[in-house]
């Protein structure tokens, strides 16, 4: 394996390379992992891949060009460059672009057990991008701890993240279809209460004080809406706007313009402390330890 953690500036590459000896786990062959936070108009090259690679926005705005098929991309966007596929990002001029990629293939002996997941992936025509409504921005952040401390039997932990990361990925791009269904065709209401709820918490995540208020913004009752988001999504609204704060918290800590105590008040936390206990259940690491580890001031 080759590793290596590039610190300039404000530009980081943590990279895990398996191109030439992949890694097997369970039923997926592992090429690269990795993070990468770039510069204002970062270019990647162009490039064909024999392996699939999902990329992750985290933070910060790119094009994203599949084939001849160019794709804005935003935090919380999820794209799959399909094996045999050809890709580049362009990062815009506005911001830094943070995002985490993966490149993987699946093994054929596993395909009667994991076939719906391995039909997806290995149909070009579907969907390319899709929005995180399964929590897969914890799963990265996790994978990506684990890679890097790569503690006593690490790579049992590194499997389970890697199924986690593909299984709900397959389920989030499924809403995605699911609610083109609903737009097209009208008759699937429940589509709608769960898609207008994820909107406003996206539009809205600065200012929310309360699952009250959501519930309120989209007209339906608290009870309502908890059973059926929980019901539909597999996590709770409460879980769901909690990864999000804490995806938004750390577009703000990777700014180097606002303290923790600052973040904490911007996103609505009774104190620092109720902060920083949801950033540890996120991430499994406290707002100061992130910042030591990527090496922000």
């Amino acid at each position: 394996m080759e590793e290596q953690l590039e610190i300039l500036g404000k530009r980081f590459h943590f990279e895990n390379s398996y191109l030439q000896d992949p890694i097997d786990y369970d039923f997926l062959r592992l090429y690269e992992v990795g993070e990468i936070h770039c510069e204002q108009e970062y270019n990647a090259a162009r490039q064909k891949y024999d392996y699939h690679k999902i990329i992750y926005i985290i933070s910060g705005e790119a094009e994203i060009t599949i084939n001849s098929t160019t794709h804005n991309a935003h935090r919380g966007d999820i794209i799959i460059v399909r094996r045999g596929q050809t890709s580049g990002i362009n990062a815009a001029k506005e911001s830094d672009l943070h995002y985490f990629y993966l490149g993987l293939t699946f093994i054929e002996d596993y395909f009667e057990e994991y076939h719906t997941i391995f039909d997806f992936f290995n149909l070009k025509k579907r969907d390319y991008k899709a929005r995180d409504v399964r929590g897969v921005f914890v799963q990265f952040a996790n994978l990506m701890t684990e890679l890097h401390k790569k503690g006593a039997d690490h790579h049992i932990l590194i499997r389970n993240y890697l199924t986690t990361i593909i299984v709900q990925i397959w389920r989030c791009f499924n809403v995605t279809e699911s609610k083109k269904n609903i737009h097209e065709t009208n008759i699937n209401a429940v589509g709608d209460v769960i898609y207008a709820v994820l909107k406003y918490i996206d539009r809205h995540l600065d200012e929310i004080d309360s699952i009250e208020e959501i519930c309120s913004g989209v007209g339906y009752s608290q009870q309502y809406i908890s059973r059926l988001f929980k019901k539909k999504t597999e996590i709770t609204v409460q879980d769901y706007l909690r990864i999000k704060r804490i995806e938004r918290a750390l577009e703000l800590l990777e700014s180097e313009r606002y303290s923790i105590t600052d973040i904490s008040v911007m996103l609505k936390y009774e104190s620092v402390q109720a902060f920083t206990k949801a950033f540890r259940k996120t991430l499994g690491i406290n707002p100061t330890q992130y910042k030591i580890a990527g090496n922000l001031r």
